[in-house]
């Protein structure tokens, strides 16, 4: 059926394979359509013949009113798999509707963005993506999961202290020369200073230990990157992490940058001395 579809619709089926779930101003950003309007007409076709999925959100009071979010159903996914000739374990979708989000609606939506400017950063310099995993992708199987608990997040690791690290997003990719750079990124809503910098403390004990590199069987040291929607809260984030000289060790590995300068996702990161460096 896909085959058949138009272009823009056969971009929306596609992209939400790769990210699991837009909004319409994301599937703009991805090269979908040049207005969001145009997304929620051919969204709406799409959900006529069972392809896709829209979840609407409510207005709240801190944010107003969050834009809805997109997704395949197995019938989309199913065509989109047999498109790309791969398995259907390979595409991105909602198993089902009970899977939908809300408490976390923002640290999701901006974890996704970071995803697609990423990648698209990746496209202008000649790298390519290796990975991209997520704290909501989940590992382990459903059987073992009525036994302890839960699955377990895919971003998730051991730490010597009996605790766990799990960052928002992990990511890997491989430069025009051929290295592979590994980082870490750190989605930081709101104004809780304390809880940001231990947030920090427990990547660096994470780095110390080697923790990402055995992970993901790596042989160098990891990108830290904290994004902020407050940049009141980025500013004294650093300066209470200045406190301790020793964290200057990973000066060149921590790196801070505001939600709105994301688009231009590999420059202009901002270090704990005040200056500003490209991602390698």
């Amino acid at each position: 059926m896909i085959d058949i579809l138009s272009e823009v619709k056969s971009k929306i089926l596609e992209s939400l394979a790769e990210y699991r779930f837009l909004t319409n101003k994301q599937l703009v950003i991805l090269g979908a359509a040049a207005h969001t309007n145009t997304v929620s007409v051919q969204a709406k076709r799409l959900r006529e013949i069972g392809l896709l999925g829209t979840k609407d959100f409510s207005f709240t009071a801190l944010v107003g009113k969050l834009d809805g979010i997109h997704y395949l159903t197995p019938k989309g996914a199913r065509e989109v798999a047999n498109l790309w000739k791969v398995d259907l374990s390979e595409i991105q979708y909602l198993k089902s509707n009970n899977t939908i989000f809300y408490r976390d609606y923002q640290h999701r939506i901006n974890s996704v963005s970071a995803h697609i400017y990423l990648k698209k950063w990746l496209d202008k310099t000649d790298s390519q993506i290796v990975f991209f995993d997520t704290y909501f992708d989940k590992i382990g199987s459903s059987r073992n999961a009525e036994i302890t608990g839960q699955l377990k997040p895919k971003t998730q690791m051991s730490l010597s202290n009996k605790t766990t690290l799990t960052p928002d997003c992990m990511f890997m990719y491989e430069t025009p020369s051929g290295q592979n750079v590994l980082g870490a990124i750190e989605i930081c809503n709101g104004k809780e200073t304390a809880r940001i910098v231990a947030q920090v403390k427990k990547h660096l004990l994470a780095l110390s230990e080697k923790a990402p590199q055995t992970k993901y069987k790596h042989d160098r040291a990891n990108y830290m990157l904290f994004v902020f929607d407050h940049e009141p809260t980025q500013k004294a984030v650093i300066k209470r992490l200045l406190q301790n000289p020793t964290i200057l060790n990973a000066k060149d590995f921590l790196l801070f940058k505001h939600i709105t300068e994301m688009e231009n996702f590999g420059d202009n990161w901002h270090t704990l001395q005040g200056l500003r460096v490209n991602l390698k």
